[in-house]
């Protein structure tokens, strides 16, 4: 907005005395908010932190109870490539990293795509239950399940496809895989400045301790359980922030009709 246009605009100037309290008023409750909205936030981050803090002591806690560790490449299934344009279906079901939600670490956004049209990463066959773990830029954790029955899925060569096996429980795969002790191993293998990027082979050689099937199980259930409690939560706390964000605002409007 132009100065010209600002200085023509009304404003309703009650008197000297009457703007101090209106002031005063205005700061007394814009403190208050204050203080409550740094106490949401601290909340919030605790929410946030809760399963990977929980994730990273039991995983420690089962190697000191030796647990047997394994390379995740000794874990897992051999997966396959394939080539769309050559394949004998019109359409396929591409899924890319642009997908993949990070803050839920789902699959939201796959894409419809035309075999003749693939683009060149389209190479990745995946199945039902495969984990896709975004090779490039690692520590976003692009990283989900495929939980969806897709129609000739394929994912992208920036995902390295875990696909676990007749030892492994995929969830529990999961949780290892988005766990601060998988990040800590993977730093090493990571190259590049503009696009850091691991490589599938690296990412199959980091260390995975492996409890049996059994106790595999009962881990992934109760870190789904952490898992939701801590979504819903982080869900009322950025309602609240939310709230109390518009409330200011909600302050000032009422302070400026004279309503205050």
């Amino acid at each position: 907005i132009y100065y010209h246009s600002l200085k023509d605009v009304l404003l309703f100037i009650p008197p000297l005395e009457e703007q101090k309290r209106i002031v005063a008023k205005i700061d007394t409750l814009f403190a208050k908010i204050d203080k409550a909205i740094s106490l949401t936030e601290e909340s919030l981050v605790q929410a946030k932190n809760l399963l990977p803090s929980v994730l990273k002591e039991l995983f420690e806690k089962g190697k000191a109870d030796g647990w047997e560790e394994k390379k995740l490449g000794e874990v897992i299934e051999k997966t396959k490539n394939v080539n769309p344009k050559t394949s004998s279906f019109d359409e396929f079901t591409y899924i890319d990293i642009s997908a993949v939600d990070k803050s839920l670490q789902e699959i939201v956004l796959p894409k419809t795509v035309k075999s003749i049209g693939a683009p060149s990463r389209a190479k990745k066959s995946i199945e039902l239950d495969d984990i896709l773990f975004a090779t490039t830029r690692p520590n976003l954790k692009n990283i989900a399940i495929v939980s969806v029955l897709y129609e000739f899925p394929i994912a992208s060569t920036g995902f390295c496809v875990v696909r676990s096996n007749s030892e492994t429980h995929n969830r529990y795969l999961f949780y290892y895989l988005i766990s601060d002790l998988l990040q800590e191993q993977i730093e090493p293998y990571i190259r590049g400045a503009q696009y850091p990027a691991i490589s599938d082979k690296d990412l199959k050689s980091v260390l995975i301790p492996v409890p049996n099937l059994k106790e595999q199980i009962q881990l992934s259930e109760l870190f789904d359980k952490i898992s939701e409690e801590s979504k819903k939560t982080q869900s009322k706390l950025e309602e609240q922030l939310a709230y109390l964000k518009q409330l200011k605002s909600s302050i000032l409007t009422k302070a400026f009709k004279g309503e205050l």
